[in-house]
């Protein structure tokens, strides 16, 4: 699914109307119907990110495919997926097992 069919969908689902989107992400109703009819091709960073601030949605998730798991790390987190990236397996495998042991 294209990423603004996705954002879309996330507009209907909130009950949102084009105009109460806009404003939120800070776009006019113009620029926001043409980029989900297809009229307007180049979408800019900002005005992705604007919109899935708006609609709650972080900007990897809509880029995601079905297959993929997108998680949002804090900084600590990201810095402890790095030190446990950075081990041999066998030290990943007891960590998972240490972790598992904790979180039941």
């Amino acid at each position: 699914m294209h990423y603004l069919t996705k954002i879309d969908t996330e507009r209907a689902r909130q009950k949102l109307s084009m105009g109460k989107l806009a404003e939120a992400a800070g776009l006019s109703v113009g620029t926001l119907k043409r980029l989900f009819t297809g009229e307007e091709l180049n979408t800019s960073v900002e005005s992705v990110s604007a919109l899935c601030d708006a609609l709650g949605l972080s900007v990897a998730g809509i880029f995601a495919t079905e297959n993929e798991v997108v998680i949002t790390a804090t900084e600590d987190d990201a810095e402890l997926f790095e030190a446990i990236r950075s081990k041999p397996a066998e030290v990943k495998v007891i960590l998972l097992k240490l972790l598992s042991h904790i979180a039941t």
